[in-house]
């Protein structure tokens, strides 16, 4: 085992994806219930009274539909790995800077090895795959990773392809479904 990889263990352990149903989403800052769809939104929690306020909102859901609170042990898991141990004194906090940054710790960004991005180039012909240009003085070329690594996307060579800075920003971190002579 790696360094690179036994870090990346500890990481995982240490900024859990999911809490039970809970499940962390770091595109839209929100802690979502898978079960039953009920969402928090991260960015709203802004002092510890916010933070009190949706523990026990949640506690006051009907049980049948939200869980109530079967779901509590692991909603405050959640918010205490997140937010940390807040205390009195502390009054307020930037609650999306908070969840960026432990989204950041739990996805850590895994940049594709240069030799890796040069043969996904060579094999896409140094052209983008969704509409064809070619590096030039104002179209650079990225390796865009079909499969997001936000959403457990990896590096591997069947998972990248060539898009031009146009149309890989404009696609963002999300999985895009191309017809199958696509490409």
């Amino acid at each position: 085992m790696t360094l690179q990889e036994l870090q990346r263990r500890i990481s995982f352990n240490m900024y859990p994806r999911q809490f039970g149903p809970w499940i962390v989403d770091p595109e839209v800052l929100v802690l979502r219930n898978e079960q039953n769809g009920y969402e928090v939104d991260l960015e709203k929690i802004g002092t510890r009274e916010e933070l009190l306020f949706w523990i026990f909102h949640m506690s006051r859901k009907n049980p049948h539909v939200y869980g109530g609170c079967q779901y509590m042990p692991q909603l405050v898991l959640a918010l205490e790995h997140i937010y940390g141990k807040t205390s009195r004194k502390e009054d307020k906090w930037d609650a999306t800077k908070v969840a960026k940054k432990y989204c950041r710790k739990a996805w850590p960004r895994r940049e594709v090895p240069l030799k890796l991005r040069h043969q996904i180039l060579e094999r896409d012909g140094f052209r983008c795959c969704d509409c064809g240009a070619t590096p030039g003085p104002t179209i650079q070329l990225h390796v865009d990773h079909r499969v997001p690594l936000a959403m457990g996307g990896s590096n591997d060579p069947s998972n990248l392809r060539t898009l031009c800075q146009d149309c890989n920003l404009g696609k963002g971190a999300r999985r895009v479904d191309y017809p199958s002579d696509h490409d």
